[in-house]
C-alpha cells in the first residue's frame, strides 16, 4: 500500500516526479511510493490503479511546474491531475504542493478552479 502518491502532469514535471520517487523509495522503500509511470504497467487499466493508490495514500505530493496553475486542463473535471488531488482531499490525505524550479511561483487562489483553492493556502 503506497503511503506517498506523486501527482504530476506529463510534460510539465516528469523529471522532478522521478527524482522524488527515487529519493523517497531509497528512504522508505519502493512499495511505499506511488508514481503512475512506475506502478501502472503497460496494458493495465490505469483508472483503477490510480484511484486505489490515491485512496490509500497518506500524502499526495502535487508536483507543479511554472505554468501549472494556468493550464486549462485544471478546469476539466476529467483531468487526472485534478481528479487525483480532489480525491486526496476527499480522503483527507495531506496534499503538499511541490514547486518545480525558481520560476514556479506560489499558487494564488484567483488562478485556481474553486475546488483547488485550498492548494493556495498550503505550505
Amino acid at each position: 500500500m503506497p503511503e506517498v502518491f506523486i501527482n504530476y502532469r506529463s510534460g510539465d514535471a516528469d523529471e522532478l516526479a522521478v527524482l522524488l520517487e527515487t529519493g523517497l523509495s531509497a528512504r522508505f522503500g519502493s512499495a511505499a511510493i506511488f508514481r503512475c509511470g512506475k506502478d501502472v504497467r503497460p496494458g493495465q487499466d490505469f483508472t483503477n490503479g490510480i484511484l486505489k493508490a490515491v485512496r490509500q495514500c497518506q500524502v499526495l505530493l502535487a508536483v507543479m511546474g511554472p505554468e501549472w496553475a494556468r493550464n486549462p486542463l485544471l478546469r476539466d473535471p476529467d483531468d487526472w491531475v485534478r481528479r487525483e488531488i480532489l480525491e486526496a482531499f476527499a480522503q483527507r490525505a495531506m496534499v503538499i504542493p511541490v514547486l518545480k524550479g525558481r520560476k514556479a511561483e506560489r499558487l494564488r487562489a484567483q488562478d485556481l478552479p474553486r475546488e483547488l483553492v485550498p492548494l493556495a493556502l498550503t505550505q
